[in-house]
């Protein structure tokens, strides 16, 4: 275990270097892009100083102001693809030349239409600047006659304040820069990431967000609430704002970081001039900074690791099963062995005062003593040969189906065994965790109306076969029609009970006949359901002990018969949920009768039946184009070789994501075979989502996860049925045939 914790950790390990190195790669592509307009602003600034006669002044003629415009111009044709505006601001906030770029056009403003700006908040602040400091606004969405443009324009304001040699503010020089220019630089490297990339400004609003896209800009609209970090991550947002850089684990997942300071600290900005190389200061902003954000969550990482937990769990598998029915032996041994102590101890104190007594109830724990010894011996051995048997069975022939030149025949029998050992394998670890639930109290009644007469039919025609392979007659007596046959309780239990009662007939009956069925008390106030045998029956000191775990009526052995003796105490213990009483009647060599009872409560329901239900003609000629979504590439490769019949083409994906976008993709969908338990987006909320855009596909919901209540919700979610797993290709056909029969 120690080495599959190593290889998970090392995997986990290159994740982080990743993110890493992926956030390191925006950060410096970013800076780089912020650098190369700031040397555009400061290179502006200088032909400003320098277009008039009197130098610094900043004072111009109508030619030196008509040239100013044309140089700005001829800046800015290479620069069309991300600026927005250059403004050249007098004293008073009053525009002296502007530059507007609309689309591939790039041209001067007409001075009758330049504009006053000094009520806005960015020429308030460049006026406050030391020569050469450099201005930068907020990173919002532009904003327009109160608005918020659409579609949307990110926005983001250069400038840097104009002063004469007596340092007396003179104006302003603006440069507005389009913001998705940086947003398509973050763009590029967010591939490269496994996790969600995203990038917040300082107040942890979020500028980018491929985790949850909706929340982007949401702090420029009044109408909504914006959501912040701190709203999502609670938790996380101190550590990842406090610091530069770094990672930490959450609860959610690992989260990576590193800081983006639009105008860096500590640092100088140079550019070369006619006269050399002057150095430019920045204006300090401790509060404006971008955050890079990389998050990992636990689903991701959970899909990653996969093959490592994968080869894992196939190794703790048996162990895990073992492990669980050891752990119950252990406990009822030990009930016992207290239980004889607590007897021994009452025996001592009373030796004096009862002799004889005493030999009596010494013999008695004695015998109790050596029987739980018997019984703790024959359950080992029994749970050992439940679990070897058919393990030895799917491994023995699984290697025999790899030799050459086996014939079909031969394969089909090979097969045929595995399944069969399989299903014996699968119905133990069934037994082992329906007794479990039953002990620890976790079994819900889940009670509805449902016909009786069907259910039992049902169990009748299930082991049909099996009665048939022995020999045995098997009867079916149903007390009532299908009217009065119509009750409320929990049809799922009931169907345990009886199934169970059934099994463990055929189980002890080699010849004869095994009758099942029901018949309604006097007072009309419950039901006494019975299932006879004429089989090895059970002997009278043993009739109380078969309702106990581990327990088979042929302890000695005399009789082996496949089981791990858990059927009759599941069948106690849901009779009891039930709210009814069970019990046996036998005698040894001859056979048995086993009873339950459970509360008659009759509901009036009218069936309707279709018009065509006297005749229904099987008819499927279409061929249906299917999507299947599972992360599970053997679950995948098995829903494909089931549907291949009914298919024209089928479409696989791994993740709730990819099915939705695949559904997208093709509109013509007839079904989706859709896993609930996805990483990333699971099957509930894929289901959510292609229910936006299409309301007409069939969607049925596959998975292992098989309880009462996953049926509901993927009915809630929006599915049209469920099917769980182990899947089983008949049931797919007749999912597939309810849908799609003509």
């Amino acid at each position: 275990m120690k080495f599959y914790s190593l290889k998970s950790a090392n995997e986990i390990e290159k994740l982080k270097i990743q993110e890493t190195n992926v956030l390191e790669l925006q950060k410096t592509a970013i800076d780089k892009k912020l650098k190369v307009i700031i040397d555009d602003l400061l290179l502006l600034a200088e032909h400003v100083k320098i277009a008039g006669e009197s130098g610094a002044d900043y004072q111009y003629d109508a030619q030196e102001l008509e040239n100013l415009e044309n140089e700005f111009l001829a800046f800015g044709i290479g620069k069309k693809r991300y600026y927005d505006q250059l403004r050249y601001l007098d004293e008073n906030g009053r525009e002296l030349v502007r530059i507007n770029f609309t689309g591939d056009t790039v041209k001067t403003v007409e001075r009758s239409e330049l504009q006053d700006k000094s009520a806005r908040y960015y020429f308030k602040d460049l006026v406050k600047l030391e020569t050469d400091e450099i201005y930068i606004s907020p990173f919002d969405l532009n904003v327009e006659h109160e608005q918020v443009e659409l579609p949307y324009k990110p926005m983001l304001r250069i400038g840097t304040p104009l002063r004469d040699k007596d340092n007396k503010f003179k104006g302003a020089l603006i440069i507005n820069y389009l913001g998705e220019d940086i947003l398509s630089t973050f763009d590029i490297y967010s591939p490269q990431s496994i996790g969600h990339n995203m990038l917040l400004n300082s107040r942890g609003f979020w500028l980018r967000n491929s985790y949850e896209p909706e929340a982007e800009w949401s702090f420029m609209f009044d109408s909504i609430h914006p959501v912040s970090f701190k709203d999502v991550f609670a938790n996380d947002e101190a550590s990842v704002f406090n610091q530069e850089k770094g990672q930490l684990i959450s609860s959610k997942g690992i989260l990576t970081f590193q800081t983006i300071y639009p105008i860096p600290k500590d640092d100088d900005y140079s550019v070369a001039m006619n006269e050399g190389a002057r150095n430019i200061k920045v204006a300090p902003d401790e509060g404006r900074y971008w955050k890079l954000v990389s998050f990992l969550e636990n689903a991701q990482i959970r899909a990653i690791l996969k093959p490592l937990q994968n080869e894992r769990n196939m190794f703790i598998l048996v162990i895990v099963a073992v492990a669980m029915v050891f752990s119950l032996v252990v406990s009822k041994i030990r009930l016992n062995e207290i239980d004889a102590r607590n007897n021994l101890r009452e025996l001592n104190s009373k030796l004096e005062e009862k002799v004889a007594s005493r030999t009596e109830k010494y013999l008695e724990a004695k015998l109790k003593a050596e029987e739980n010894d018997k019984l703790k011996t024959a359950f080992l051995a029994n749970m050992s040969h439940e679990i070897r048997t058919p393990m030895s069975g799917i491994m023995g022939f699984a290697n025999l189906l790899k030799q050459p030149g086996l014939t079909g025949e031969q394969q089909e029998k090979y097969i045929d065994l595995i399944n069969r050992s399989g299903n014996r394998m699968l119905s133990l670890i069934s037994d082992i965790i329906d007794i479990s639930r039953i002990e620890s109290g976790n079994v819900k009644l889940v009670v509805s109306p449902g016909n009786l007469n069907e259910l039992l039919d049902e169990c009748f025609n299930f082991f049909m076969p099996e009665a048939e392979a022995k020999n045995v007659d098997l009867k079916l007596t149903k007390a009532l029609t299908d009217k009065y046959a119509i009750i409320k309780t929990d049809h799922e239990k009931l169907e345990g009970v009886v199934m169970n009662l059934i099994k463990n007939a055929i189980k002890y009956t080699d010849a004869g006949i095994i009758e099942f069925g029901y018949h309604l008390t006097e007072d009309e106030a419950e039901l006494i359901f019975f299932v006879k045998d004429t089989g090895i029956g059970i002997p009278e000191n043993r009739k109380a002990a078969i309702f106990e775990r581990f327990v088979q009526a042929d302890i000695e052995d005399k009789m082996a018969r496949e089981g791990a003796g858990l059927g009759l105490s599941i069948a106690k213990g849901f009779v009891k949920i039930l709210e009814g009483k069970i019990w046996v009647e036998s005698k040894e060599g001859e056979g048995s009768i086993f009873y339950f009872t459970i509360p008659y409560k009759h509901v009036n329901v009218t069936p309707k039946l279709p018009e065509d239900a006297i005749s229904i003609e099987y008819k499927f000629n279409k061929k249906l184009k299917i999507l299947i979504a599972d992360d599970d590439d053997v679950s995948c490769q098995l829903l494909t070789n089931s549907v291949s019949d009914f298919a024209s083409q089928v479409v696989s994906v791994n993740t709730g994501s990819e099915a939705v976008k695949a559904c997208k993709a093709n509109p013509d969908l007839d079904l989706v075979l859709m896993d609930i338990r996805m990483p990333g987006t699971n099957g509930y909320h894929a289901t959510k989502k292609i229910r936006e855009f299409n309301k007409n596909v069939v969607i049925i919901a596959q998975t292992a996860f098989a309880f009462t209540g996953d049926k509901k919700r993927s009915i809630v979610a929006g599915c049209n049925d469920y099917i769980p797993k182990p899947l089983n290709k008949e049931e797919i056909e007749q999912i597939i045939l309810k849908y799609f029969l003509d």
